[in-house]
């Protein structure tokens, strides 16, 4: 993602506002290590890797879940961006969940505000495909940033196909040393109770790498009680001519 810039806009007050992660991919993290995303797009033919893994602890604190995680994206002219995203888990590891898509991105400055559209592609078993679309913007002032997401999916490929709403938002601050950040999110859809969490999370440059680190709570009975994620970072620059 392009860094934090060009930000001279006034910093409005905290908002609390709910945001959810796919339900057709749980807990992708867009831009880890946030479940939401932010508007912005990887500079033109720059290729960005992101690599992690996710534990999830559920309310009786005996189920635990981990997951291998992985993200490649691609920015194109004209602030756009092809993005694609991978979730591992199980024994013998297998691909659990993946998606591919496009952001664009055609307001941009102070404000940046665009769209992400991801398909969630039939895996093995499948037949049917889900889709996801949501509205992106951030706000830059100074060393702050907002990020507000807000969409829908429809996925088709359960048994009973399931739809719903997607919402989220990110504040960070960035010291230059690390990007310290909070976050507010929740999930639902038509066939099951809402799910909400809130958390913080910690990007640190490390020459041309980032180290991610992020933490969410369950805020519900419907809500996994803890997952906790860590990524390494990097991108590939394009070549100059």
């Amino acid at each position: 993602m392009s860094a934090i810039k060009n930000r001279s806009c006034l910093f409005p007050v905290f908002i609390t506002f709910m945001s959810l992660t796919c339900a057709a991919a749980q807990n992708s993290y867009a831009f880890p290590p946030y479940n939401s995303t932010d508007a912005g797009t990887a500079d033109t033919w720059a290729i960005e890797w992101r690599l992690g893994s996710s534990h999830s602890s559920d309310n009786d604190g005996e189920n635990h879940a981990n997951s291998l995680l992985a993200r490649f994206n691609v920015g194109l002219p004209s602030h756009l961006e092809i993005i694609s995203e991978f979730k591992y888990g199980g024994a013998p590891v297998k691909l659990d969940e993946m998606g591919m898509g496009l952001k664009w991105v055609p307001l941009h400055g102070a404000v940046n505000m665009g769209v992400e559209v991801l398909i969630a592609p039939p895996l093995e078993g499948e037949n049917r495909a889900g889709v996801e679309a949501v509205y992106l913007a951030s706000v830059y002032w100074g060393s702050w940033a907002m990020h507000m997401n807000a969409g829908g999916f429809s996925d088709e490929r359960p048994a009973r196909p399931e739809r719903g709403w997607k919402a989220g938002y990110i504040i960070e601050n960035d010291f230059g040393v690390l990007r310290p950040g909070a976050e507010i999110f929740g999930k639902g859809a038509e066939s099951g109770e809402s799910q909400a969490y809130a958390g913080f999370g910690v990007i640190i440059p490390i020459e041309a790498f980032d180290m991610r680190c992020g933490f969410d709570w369950g805020l519900n009975a419907a809500s996994s009680a803890f997952i906790a994620n860590i990524w390494v970072t990097g991108k590939r620059a394009p070549a100059a001519d």
